[in-house]
């Protein structure tokens, strides 16, 4: 055998791709975002098909911030969650979740280091290690021995190679297909490196969704006609027949529609959950060519961090929820109605400006396009979901009867590895013994 001279660097005739590209992950692609997903779409199962959006959607909201807080080694703040403080009680945006969180007066009086939270302090302060000693707890802290860590500020953090993370996350996408056992509902959340993720509000987006071939060249002010004629030549097709386009069935996407229609592409009409059918069009063999049209603007930028991990592009703009919600085909006989689309309430724009939307101006105007960068900006990220019921591109949760489950995920990262894995959990190993494929 010749040998071999170990610190001879690798030739490029030699080289391992997959070992490149494993070592091309930073610490926040490595970060167990799937075992999130998993556990919030086992805990939705018992609610599937039950008729009940809050019960399932709660039970996805508190076995993610369980696991966030007991198992994922970060320190992130929720940027796209279940809405406000005073809205959503876990899960809100601003809320800081994981092992490395810092801990706050409302913490304190439940570890019974504080007999209540002190007048006129926020109960959900994020305290520092300064704040402690002004409490007179850290020695009681530190005797707890509760991670030193949680007390350590965010550049210290870093300097540890603890990730510190922006998180956004849609616990349950597809309340009403989990409530009635529907196609596609599934559980979401994505990390990037804090300060890169937009904090878009909830309000509607106007969204252009294409794969790898037709990136940088579609434009959502283009007409129909010509992006339809882009994502043909990219993908090969002979005709604009041969495209299926993704659409929400709402009244404000009817004029849309038709267009697409009228130049001879098929319109897959979809009720909900239409952030994993864009990021299918991203993905060859889905059958889903783009996605058009105006739909939720946090769900747009999860579709984003997941578009630029798969190299294919999104072009968005933002829009009041001051547009037909209908069905197209409600007997009402549902109008366009998109002609108030940026008449942005008040409402609205103070909810802009306190989540600190760039130019808002031309938001305010129709102007202002966001491209893929603009709502992801973060080398260093992961997103991760996990099928509920089955839809496009995932399998949903099948529950054994004497307990265990199987589940279907995937998971994708700024190093361009794509994961899909399918998990068993088995309770009882003589009731149900694992099974190779097709045996």
């Amino acid at each position: 055998m010749p040998d071999i001279d170990m610190n001879r660097p690798l030739e490029r005739s030699d080289t391992f791709l997959p070992f490149q590209m494993m070592h091309e992950a930073g610490p926040i692609e490595n970060v167990r975002v799937v075992d999130v997903t998993r556990a919030a779409a086992v805990a939705v199962k018992p609610w599937v098909g039950r008729g009940l959006k809050n019960e399932a959607d709660q039970a996805a909201v508190a076995a993610m911030r369980r696991m966030l807080n007991r198992e994922i080694p970060v320190r992130g703040t929720v940027v796209i969650g279940e809405g406000e403080r005073d809205k959503a009680p876990m899960l809100y945006i601003g809320e800081e979740v994981g092992i490395y969180r810092r801990l706050t007066p409302y913490e304190l009086t439940k570890l019974e280091l504080l007999d209540s939270v002190p007048e006129g302090m926020d109960p959900f302060l994020k305290l520092s290690r300064e704040d402690l000693l002004d409490l007179g707890v850290f020695r009681d802290v530190r005797k707890r021995k509760i991670p030193e860590e949680r007390w350590m500020t965010d550049e210290e953090l870093r300097e540890l190679g603890i990730p510190v993370v922006d998180i956004a996350t849609d616990p349950l996408e597809g309340t009403t297909p989990a409530a009635y056992n529907l196609e596609g509902a599934t559980t979401v959340m994505a990390m990037a490196e804090r300060g890169t993720v937009l904090h878009a509000p909830d309000i509607y987006m106007e969204k252009l969704v294409v794969g790898p071939s037709a990136a940088g060249q579609v434009d959502l002010r283009a007409p129909v006609k010509e992006n339809l004629e882009v994502i043909r030549r990219s993908l090969r097709r002979d005709s604009v027949h041969d495209l299926n386009i993704v659409v929400m069935n709402r009244g404000r996407n009817k004029a849309l529609i038709d267009e697409i229609r009228s130049c001879g592409a098929t319109v897959k009409l979809i009720e909900d959950c239409d952030m994993m059918r864009g990021i299918a069009a991203a993905i060859r063999g889905s059958q889903i060519h783009a996605l058009f049209g105006i739909g939720a603007a946090p769900e747009g930028v999860l579709t984003a961090i997941a578009i630029k991990a798969l190299g294919g592009e999104i072009q968005a703009r933002l829009v009041s929820r001051n547009v037909n919600h209908r069905d197209i085909a409600a007997k009402d006989d549902a109008a366009e109605d998109t002609t108030n689309a940026f008449a942005f309430s008040q409402e609205e724009i103070a909810r802009m400006k306190r989540m600190k939307v760039p130019e808002i101006e031309k938001v305010l105007e129709g102007e202002k396009i966001f491209h893929t960068e603009d709502l992801c900006s973060s080398k260093d990220f992961v997103f991760g979901a996990t099928g509920v019921t089955t839809g496009d591109l995932l399998k949903g949760v099948i529950v054994f009867q004497a307990g265990g489950a199987i589940t279907d995920s995937l998971k994708i990262g700024g190093s361009g590895i794509f994961h899909t894995i399918k998990t068993i959990y088995i309770k009882d190993k003589k009731r149900n013994p694992v099974r190779m494929p097709g045996s």
